[in-house]
């Protein structure tokens, strides 16, 4: 992240172009890394999808029979959405707002059991960041998915994702209209960075986890192997599928199943005001379900 001083008033009285000659050799020089950065971040999540797309080929050989339009531009999404606005905004988001974190066994000149504190530490405060760029990403995923559904006038900005419906390969996880990208991909990690100023590792991870997710929520062959591992909190493939097939129910993704969250949590509510318990609520889901 670029630093800033702290004396504010002092950099109030600076003109706009002292301010450019002042920190703009720091901010390029950021930014340039952090675009190779996200280019190299953006390849290693195309790389998982294509080799799951391959696996898929029945999938992937369908929908190109059924549109073969539709499938290619689900690949130049993929292409234009990870590297046309991934990685720049990937660039945008460590110059300006990700907060540096020094590795302990690089900084560090104690003895070797504080540097070993240090870095259980250093590994702690990373898998708390990654788990909160996650939880932050679910809850605003969430948010914007289900007002694209709400309102006819922002649908038609989700609409392009839900032509995927019959034949849903992986490619499709990420052929998505640019502004739901922005919106629900991208936007989603850049307020957790803002609210929280996680570090650059951290936000690099997260993005890799959740992305990894997103792939394998679009790969039917997963499902019976995915789903059966997953906890009933997490998105099953199963769930995804399906809501591209009814687009009224699942509207969580990809980590979080945030809509089974509620209703178990409304289910306990309803349940101490009236007598019934969580597994009655998983009974009824699952005759729902085989109905």
């Amino acid at each position: 992240m670029v630093s800033l001083p702290s004396d504010l008033p002092y950099l109030a009285t600076l003109s706009w172009s002292e301010l450019y000659e002042l920190y703009w050799e720091e901010v390029h020089e950021t930014a340039c890394r952090g675009f190779v950065d996200g280019v190299w971040l953006m390849v290693y999540i195309i790389i998982p999808t294509l080799l799951l797309e391959m696996w898929s080929f029945e999938t992937a050989a369908a929908l190109y029979k059924k549109n073969a339009r539709l499938y290619k531009t689900a690949f130049a999404l993929n292409f234009f959405n990870h590297f046309g606005l991934g990685a720049i905004c990937y660039a945008f988001t460590i110059t300006f707002f990700a907060k540096n974190v020094p590795h302990p066994v690089l900084a560090s000149t104690d003895s070797t059991d504080s540097t070993m504190l240090l870095l259980a530490s250093y590994y702690l405060t990373i898998a708390g960041q990654v788990l909160t760029l996650m939880i932050v990403h679910s809850l605003c995923f969430y948010t914007v998915h289900r007002i694209f559904h709400t309102y006819p006038k922002l649908y038609k900005w989700h609409k392009f994702h839900h032509l995927f419906n019959t034949h849903v390969p992986p490619i499709t996880a990420n052929a998505v209209s640019p502004v739901e990208y922005l919106i629900g991909y991208l936007i989603p990690f850049l307020i957790s960075m803002t609210l929280f100023q996680h570090c650059e590792l951290a936000l690099w991870i997260a993005i890799q986890v959740v992305s990894i997710f997103n792939i394998a929520m679009h790969t039917p062959k997963l499902e019976r192997y995915y789903d059966k591992i997953l906890p009933s909190w997490m998105v099953g493939t199963g769930d995804h599928l399906e809501h591209h097939k009814r687009l009224n129910c699942h509207y969580a993704a990809p980590t979080l199943d945030l809509d089974y969250l509620v209703e178990v949590i409304g289910e306990e509510v309803h349940g101490l005001l009236h007598g019934t318990s969580v597994s009655d609520f998983k009974k009824k889901q699952d005759d729902e379900v085989s109905r």
